[in-house]
This record gives structure tokens, sequence and C-alpha cells, in this order.
């Protein structure tokens, strides 16, 4: 009969068919990382109908065989806990899967060659040895740090009074191999003195050496004469 009825609006129904952007902020391509809660983040965003989650994933370097991590995260700022911990250490490759609310995605390019490094490195003092007599200006003490994994970021070597425990720098860490330190004795009291060195890597793994002990630290002349 023609009767007609026009209903009530849906209104704002958002045509969305834009991906949405979103690229891994930390850690940087080729980092050193270690520990339970390595914090990956994404600048993940969407001007559309906004971000539903950002789905981050991890990679053994090159294989492109992805796990995630852990639960994407819905809300922003965008990141997720790597518990590096949980892996064999070496290098991996990560990304963040961004997905927006209309079910648009995109997958970022690669962070690539992240180091996980959660082994100490070694290290021990080879100069001078334990009941050495050293004396004067500059006293070479020297270690064999070393690291497999990220490198060696610096030696620290120290003295303490034999068998104090009180450790004191022996001028600052070294950073460049071969590891050493020039000792100034001149500026102690004679006497016996352990040393030790504190090798870290440049993942933040360190390692203090078994101590060389009772070095005699002798800046005095004998006496004598003719009798």
């Amino acid at each position: 009969v023609g009767n007609s009825f026009t209903s009530a609006l849906v209104s704002n129904v958002r045509v969305d068919n834009t991906n949405p952007a979103g690229s891994v902020t930390a850690p940087a391509a080729s980092a050193n990382v270690r520990g339970t809660a390595v914090t990956v983040s994404s600048d993940s965003a969407d001007a559309g109908s906004g971000v539903a989650s950002a789905q981050f994933q991890r990679s053994p370097a090159g294989l492109a065989t992805w796990t995630n991590l852990g639960a994407a995260d819905t809300t922003s700022p965008y990141s997720a806990t790597w518990d590096t911990t949980l892996l064999a250490d070496g290098l991996y490759d990560l990304r963040v899967v961004t997905t927006d609310n209309a079910g648009n995605s995109f997958t970022s390019a690669l962070v690539t060659n992240v180091r996980v490094d959660n082994t100490n490195p070694t290290g021990s003092v080879t100069a001078p040895a334990a009941s050495a007599n050293v004396r004067g200006t500059t006293v070479s003490v020297t270690s064999d740090s070393a690291d497999t994994g990220s490198g060696v970021a610096s030696a620290q070597f120290q003295r303490s009074p034999a068998g104090a425990g009180t450790w004191t720098n022996i001028g600052a860490a070294d950073t460049t191999s071969p590891y050493a330190v020039s000792w100034d004795t001149t500026l102690v009291t004679d006497g016996l003195y352990d040393l030790r060195v504190t090798t870290t890597d440049n993942a933040g793994n360190s390692f203090t050496s078994a101590l060389v002990t009772n070095v005699r630290v002798d800046n005095t002349n004998p006496t004598g004469s003719v009798t």
C-alpha cells in the first residue's frame, strides 16, 4: 500500500582499510642484553580505528622462525618483558606485529642481531705472581680477561692489605686488550697486599677473579755498613 519507514541511524561506522604502523624502538640492532626483564618496546600507532594489539616476536638471527614474547600488549605504550635467561646465548632478530581495531595488521622491519649474553666473562691476575716482591711507581698489573659473547667491556684491578678484604681500585678500569694497569706502589705503605681483577662484559655480566695473595710492596732501602 506504499507505507514506508526509515530506521534510526546506525552512526559512525568507520571504514578502515589502512594498515597500522609500528616498529621496534628498543632494544636497538646489535645491542647486548641480559637478564629476566629486558624491555622490548614499539611505536605502534593507527590513525583510523586505533591499535588493538602489539605482538612482539623473536627469532634466532636470520632463521625467521618466530616465537611470541608473551601475550600481545593491548595498551599504549606498547612493550613486552623478555626473559632472556630462557634462551641460549646468541644473536636474535626482533619484530612487532601491530593490529588495529578493524583487523588490519602490519609487521615491522626487523631489529637484527640483538645479542643475548647471560654468561659471565673470565679473568685472572697474571702478574705480579703471588708472594712476589714489587717496588716503584710503575708496577705492571695484568690480567687475561676474556669473553666469548658480547666481549670484554672493562677490567678493573684492585688491591687490599693482605687478608683484610678492603678493596681499593688501582687506577681506572682498562677498556682495551691487553688488560693492564700501572700501580704506583710508592703511594701505599710497605707490606703485603692481595690483588684481584673484576672483568665486566658488554652485556653487564661481571666476574671477580681469585686473589693473587701476599704481594710484598717494599720501597724501603736496606741498611748496611762496612764493619
